[in-house]
């Protein structure tokens, strides 16, 4: 059961946050994978066990002062450079973190895709608030 408080959408702040869960997974140390989503924008939180799925959406932010490249960077998440895009969002390989669907232009997502930054465990406190 999450009890924990889903922060609202760091992407467009829309408070409609569902989840999912993945009964058959490509994951091999998970019989099912969770994951939150945006349902206004489709931002959609690393892959993870029910313990970690709100402490790993709440840890999403953007970072404004990334400088602006068409380049790939490798997923904030897990670090892998298993980067896929299809349709105008992009999708990690290996955790399933994803940006929104919402852009027309691959730059956009891909600017979007640099700019997002997880914070580290050690930012929240034994409770799980923000330090």
């Amino acid at each position: 059961m999450l009890k924990n408080k889903i922060n609202d959408c760091p992407a467009c702040g829309s408070d409609n946050i569902n989840g999912n869960i993945r009964m058959e997974t490509e994951y091999e140390d998970l019989d099912f994978a969770r994951s939150l989503t945006c349902d206004n924008c489709g931002l959609e939180s690393p892959i993870s066990k029910d313990k970690d799925v709100i402490h790993n959406w709440n840890s999403i932010y953007l970072d404004n002062n990334i400088p602006k490249t068409g380049v790939f960077q490798k997923c904030p998440f897990c670090g892998s450079d298993n980067i896929d895009i299809e349709d105008y969002q992009i999708f990690c390989g290996e955790c399933g973190l994803a940006t929104p669907d919402h852009f027309s232009t691959v730059k956009e997502t891909i600017l979007f895709w640099n700019r997002m930054r997880i914070r580290p465990k050690c930012y929240y406190d034994i409770y799980g608030k923000e330090k």
